[in-house]
């Protein structure tokens, strides 16, 4: 793997068509690149996650299994999630009781309460 340097990033602007008008010798854009690159930024800072752990992390990435797995809109997926967490509540909650159907979970009034706000405030 190589590191990115200044002059990859401007050649890869300029080969999506940018063109530095008033800074010929990129001074501006060397300013910025020094300004926002972090202390020690190296090649090993980047880590590549296992889709699994994907999933397990960032919620559109489980939301959108979830949807594949059980046939379901996405959106629908997301608003329960979302009603999850304005109660407090884990989202394997919604996963269980309405992905799975396991009726032996209670409806958990305040999770029913927050989904149906933010039905309300979709409509509005």
């Amino acid at each position: 793997m190589i590191d990115l340097t200044l002059e990859d990033l401007v050649s890869e602007l300029m080969d999506c068509g940018w063109r530095p008008i008033h800074d010929q010798s990129h001074k501006n854009i060397k300013k910025f690149w020094q300004l926002h690159q972090p202390d020690n930024y190296d090649a090993s800072c980047i880590k590549i996650l296992a889709h699994e752990d994907v999933v397990e992390k960032f919620d559109w990435a489980k939301i959108g299994e979830l949807a594949d797995k059980y046939k379901r809109d996405p959106k629908w997926i997301e608003n329960g999630f979302e009603a999850c967490r304005a109660s407090s509540v884990s989202p394997d909650y919604f996963v269980q009781r309405y992905l799975e159907g396991n009726k032996d979970i209670p409806k958990n009034p305040l999770v029913e309460q927050a989904y149906l706000d933010l039905t309300r405030e979709a409509r509005a």
